[in-house]
């Protein structure tokens, strides 16, 4: 094969090399398995906000991510703590940090295509 031919001392000078499979990463591809679920134009063109970030909250931002929503808005004036572990969806590391960050970075890291709003600190007053 001429194309081999023309690289071949390209070739000799690795002792061995491997194909990389790769896929198509979109945003279409990514919410794919949820086409015949979910009414995805709806939730692609979001805005919903998510009052409390503690176990219910933090479940409800998870499926709300998984369905697709465009912006997830992010309120908790609360710092994740140890104990919250074993009924969150957080892992350990965020252990110290305010809930709202900790999920920025969850949403960041798990839904590239979910855009997390948060600002922080948050005072709320109910008076």
């Amino acid at each position: 094969n001429s194309s081999i031919d023309g690289n071949s001392v390209f070739f000799e000078a690795y002792e061995s090399f491997e194909v990389i499979k790769t896929e198509e990463f979109s945003e279409e591809k990514f919410f794919l398995r949820n086409q015949n679920r979910i009414d995805s134009n709806v939730l692609s063109k979001s805005s919903i906000q998510v009052i409390g970030c503690g176990a219910l909250g933090g479940e409800i931002i998870d499926i709300l991510a998984k369905a697709g929503t465009k912006e997830i808005g992010l309120v908790d004036k609360d710092i994740y703590k140890f104990e919250n572990k074993v009924r969150h969806i957080l892992d350990i590391s965020a252990v110290g940090k305010p809930k709202v960050i900790a999920f920025h970075e969850y949403l960041r890291d798990n839904f590239p295509f979910v855009i997390p709003l948060y600002k922080y600190p948050l005072i709320i007053s109910l008076c």
